[in-house]
């Protein structure tokens, strides 16, 4: 047990993740971008824009429940890929993700 005085200041270690962290980390962010991208339905539960669901577009083409086909851009690939996390104070431990500098 640690007994303090008011005036005592506690300094606590920032949070950080190691680097088996960072991969975990990744990795779950890699599996849930996978898991929108292999959505067939106009509308996505992932925060992705819905396929137009009615009339032809412009290009001619007609979206087909069922039949949609997503993929994941290079860059973006990359920014999972690079990503960093910040550590979060709360119960339970989370993290933030941020793009890493180039």
């Amino acid at each position: 047990m640690i007994i303090l005085r008011p005036d005592d200041r506690v300094e606590w270690p920032e949070p950080a993740l190691t680097e088996e962290g960072l991969t975990t980390f990744r990795g779950a962010v890699q599996t849930a971008v996978d898991a929108c991208i292999a959505e067939k339905t106009l509308q996505v539960g992932c925060g992705m824009a819905a396929v137009p669901a009615t009339g032809t577009s412009s290009d001619g083409w007609t979206a087909v429940e069922g039949t949609v086909t997503r993929t994941l851009a290079e860059e973006s690939q990359r920014n999972i890929d690079t990503m960093e996390a910040t550590p979060g104070t709360t119960s339970p431990p989370s993290c933030a993700a941020s793009r890493s500098a180039p």
